[in-house]
């Protein structure tokens, strides 16, 4: 067995002396112009400089791989090379190379490439390169082509007068350090291996790794192309594709960190099957992406078009995950998918509680579970219910308009469906959303003008020439939609409303539109969604929470929330001396001052605690944030008036208000803010104005 050794050699003695081919699992010619661009002109800045130390220019390492064949395999370096031929066959289109003495020993080099001294494995790209070097006059637009043009553009920016000697320096003082390994040792290296070109992706390794055990090389070669091909056709990378099928193969979520372990334990000796699965994974999803899954087109469309389904990317990972299903199993499994994803884009939980559902679901598809995954899929849309009814009457849409308007055409698509039979069109994702009461309309005093109760769906060329009109004359209007959702506002009995499952669950309005109608239109929305989505229907105001007698400071410290520490307080449930201590040990430790700055900050401004010492404990914690004192200060008065209301109520109406409303430890600042809102209304305090921060 030979050993590993390395030499230093000139780019002329390898592409003279030796018969380099580049392997299946490399990855195809990739190098972008600013890298071709960098690499000639470090050449070229050597090659002028007159203080240089050595005369050689040193480019980096190269691993040939020694094979049965008389070639030595490229296992690394092959960006830099390729590159090298390039700039070499472009340099001998200018007179100046051609009539000087280098140019017998290029022509040497490019005739031995032309003749396969220099090839790719594979096929196709081996095909580009030979059209690259040979001298047809032509247009191609392979990588290797449009390397050439650019490489030819730099140097026609460059004195002319220098090109032979710089073609010489390239030649015969461009050095590399040439590692030439044993057969079998070039894959081991090469993952291994640090250099000046690409990053390798995740694709990459995982390549290198199929070829490695590959037992038919040229079917596994193209069944490769294949699957990269079609992930092409989608919106997600490559590298995206295999972490997700690593998730379906495995029931567990990878990181791009831990995806290569994962990727082994799988391969082992199923190279093969391996990657016909991949493939055959790769032709599904896009298949889903173009909208081309037999009885599952419409949920299909919904994921490309609805952008608030567009982005649940964790639940699109489960739809592939469906592939090895019958026809009429994974229209099933689909249509419950994309029930969730809807409730998921609604109840905004963190990714960290959908994935472990989601995994859920991904170990009963592989296990054939189908009755499971559809139970498991109904009982957490369920458990977002409160959410969901939250959402439906009284989040204002401003911030929320892509989800609103999946919302939207969700609730019309199922009155569609169940009133006339018949799937709604393509044509009914064109519609634009109207505020029923004008955005004109809308004040501090008045935010209901963008709840959903007051969004309906209207054709986009009828949408801007009704602008800002009364009801009355907007009721008109509304009669010759073809949007179910909208009609039902002005008329008695609309197709959907003499169906008996569809006539509760539509809101008909006076001669006016007020507050009244939007807050009522908003409930009677929430309990279509809940037929829509498939779900138990629970309005937020009857939510029931298990919650502790007692108050936890530490708790209130993890939630971020210095809102809950202030109502632990004024409901008694804990005191500012616990609060004080908990909070002074940790600024000692130097753990989390923002979040103990901000509760002890809040804590003295509404006169809680009055304890000089904590001004300088406190200080510390805003300053932890940049955050300017006045702009907190003012923001906590802001709660003052809901505080107060609190602290008179008894200890158990505390803690009932606090159950029924503790979405105020929701992930998002908007969220937040969104919900203090509804506390205040209910309390009927006047909601303020500014934007309470609370951004912990």
């Amino acid at each position: 067995m030979k050993e590993i050794r390395v030499e230093l050699m000139t780019l002329f003695q390898i592409l003279s002396e030796k018969a380099v081919s580049v392997p299946n699992y490399q990855r195809r010619y990739s190098w972008n112009l600013a890298q071709r661009e960098t690499l000639i002109k470090d050449i070229f800045e050597h090659y002028k400089s007159e203080n240089k130390i050595i005369n050689s220019y040193f480019c980096g390492s190269l691993i040939l791989e020694f094979s049965t064949s008389k070639y030595l395999n490229l296992s690394d370096g092959q960006q830099r090379l390729t590159t090298f031929l390039i700039i070499l066959k472009s340099l001998l289109q200018f007179k100046e190379v051609e009539t000087s003495s280098v140019s017998d020993e290029i022509v040497s080099i490019l005739d031995g490439a032309k003749k396969g001294s220099f090839r790719f494995s594979d096929t196709k790209q081996d095909n580009e390169f030979q059209e690259c070097l040979s001298d047809k006059s032509n247009d191609l637009t392979s990588n290797f082509d449009v390397a050439y043009k650019q490489v030819t553009t730099i140097f026609e920016a460059m004195p002319s007068s220098e090109y032979a000697e710089f073609a010489y320096h390239l030649l015969h003082l461009t050095n590399f350090s040439v590692t030439l390994a044993p057969s079998n040792s070039g894959l081991f290296l090469f993952e291994r291996s640090n250099n000046r070109g690409l990053p390798l992706s995740l694709t990459d390794k995982c390549k290198s790794i199929v070829f490695n055990y590959a037992s038919d090389i040229q079917s596994v070669s193209k069944r490769w192309e294949n699957f990269l091909s079609h992930c092409q056709e989608t919106d997600r990378t490559s590298d995206t594709h295999l972490l997700n099928y690593l998730w379906s193969a495995d029931g567990v979520r990878v990181t791009a960190t831990s995806a290569l372990v994962s990727f082994r334990s799988l391969i082992s000796d199923r190279s093969d099957e391996l990657v016909r699965d991949l493939e055959n994974y790769a032709i599904y999803t896009s298949k889903i992406y173009k909208c081309d899954v037999p009885g599952a087109e419409v949920v299909c469309r919904n994921f490309r078009h609805l952008d608030c389904l567009k982005k649940q990317y964790q639940v699109r990972a489960v739809m592939s995950a469906t592939r090895n299903l019958d026809k009429a199993s994974q229209v099933n499994i689909l249509e419950e998918l994309e029930k969730t994803a809807m409730t998921i884009a609604i109840a905004s939980p963190l990714p960290s509680e959908v994935t472990p559902r989601l995994s859920e679901i991904m170990v009963c598809l592989d296990e054939n579970k189908l009755s499971e995954c559809c139970e498991i899929l109904r009982n957490y849309r369920s458990a977002l219910a409160y959410e969901i009814d939250d959402f439906i009457r009284y989040t204002t849409s401003s911030k929320s308009i892509q989800v609103a308007r999946g919302l939207l055409y969700f609730l019309e698509a199922y009155l569609q469906r169940v009133a006339t039979g018949r799937q709604s069109s393509a044509d009914a994702l064109k519609g634009t959303i109207e505020h029923i009461l004008p955005q004109s309309k809308r004040t501090a005093d008045t935010p209901e003008v963008d709840l959903i109760g007051n969004l309906t769906l209207l054709e986009q060329s009828i949408n801007s020439h009704i602008g800002n009109s009364s009801f009355d004359e907007r009721r008109e209007v509304y009669k010759i939609q073809s949007y179910l959702l909208t009609q039902s506002l002005v008329i008695d009995y609309p197709v959907a409303a003499r169906n008996e499952i569809l006539r509760p669950l539509l809101y008909k309005a006076d001669s006016k539109w007020t507050k009244k109608d939007i807050y009522k239109r908003g409930k009677m929305m929430s309990l279509l969604a809940s037929k829509v989505l498939d779900y138990d229907y629970v309005e937020a105001a009857d939510r029931t929470v298990v919650v502790q007698e007692k108050f936890d400071v530490p708790q209130a410290n993890n939630l971020n929330n210095v809102f809950a520490t202030l109502i632990a307080v004024a409901a008694g449930n804990t005191t500012t001396t616990d609060i004080y201590e908990f909070h002074k040990t940790r600024i000692d430790q130097e753990i989390k001052p923002r979040e103990t700055g901000y509760c002890l900050q809040a804590l003295e401004i509404l006169e809680l605690i009055d304890q000089e010492e904590e001004i300088t404990l406190t200080a510390q914690g805003i300053s932890a944030v940049n955050m300017e004192y006045e702009d907190f200060v003012s923001d906590v008065v802001a709660l003052h008036p809901l505080i107060v209301m609190l602290s008179k109520m008894t200890e158990s109406e505390c803690i009932e208000f606090i159950a029924r409303h503790s979405d105020i430890g929701a992930a998002t600042r908007e969220r937040r803010y969104q919900c203090l809102q509804h506390w205040f209304r209910e309390c009927g305090l006047v909601v303020p104005k500014q934007s309470i921060r609370l951004d912990l």
